[in-house]
């Protein structure tokens, strides 16, 4: 049975689950909507938006298509309008260190949490083939799941640096786990970060 996350969290808390495609961000992500956080789920904005017949949309879909990173600049606009929610998970966002340097010069260190999901590319391919027999997604395909994460083993190290100097707390879990361990520990660290804010309060 997944282990759903009941918390009561103060206003003003900011997640953000940085990951490899495949790693489980989105699942767990989803459980904490449950929470009464809004979900930024990049991926599956960008998915919706290249379903459409925009000049936007088919931008987006030559980049989904190829497994490359849609632009910074597409990106931006579509996360300065999630910036004034108070309560919020960030699932898939910054994919770039530009991104990523976007995200400090808006948001506090002291209202952010970020959390590393550590996965074997064994367990992260086994993941795809099984989400691809099932989603039917047209980025699951062995080729493109590569190149997206080699564009995120690429920008991985960057981004956290930013984050790092910016005095942003990072902490890593494993997601080889279970659904329901990890969220289990999703809920200590979110615990933990909500105790430490009320302290600093």
């Amino acid at each position: 049975m997944i282990y759903l996350l009941k918390l009561n969290i103060i206003l003003g808390v900011v997640i953000v689950f940085l990951g490899p495609p495949a790693s489980g961000k989105g699942t767990q992500a989803k459980l904490l909507a449950q929470n009464q956080f809004c979900h930024f789920a990049l991926g599956d904005i960008l998915r919706r938006e290249s379903q459409t017949n925009s000049e936007l949309g088919n931008t987006v879909r030559k980049y989904i298509e190829s497994g490359k990173l849609v632009p910074d600049e597409i990106i931006f606009e579509i996360f300065e309008k999630f910036t004034n929610k108070q309560k919020i998970i960030f699932d898939g966002f910054p994919r770039t260190e530009a991104q990523a340097k976007k995200f400090v010069s808006v948001l506090k260190p002291e209202d952010c949490l970020i959390i590393e999901f550590d996965v074997s590319e064994e367990q992260l391919l086994n993941r795809m083939r099984s989400r691809a027999a099932t989603e039917k997604r047209q980025d699951d395909t062995e080729e493109i799941f590569k190149n997206r994460l080699k564009d995120y083993n690429n920008h991985k190290d960057k981004i956290l640096r930013v984050f790092r100097e910016n005095q942003f707390e990072i902490q890593k879990i494993d997601g080889n786990l279970s659904l329901d361990v990890i969220a289990a520990q999703i809920m200590a660290l979110i615990k933990q970060f909500e105790q430490s804010k009320k302290v600093q309060s």
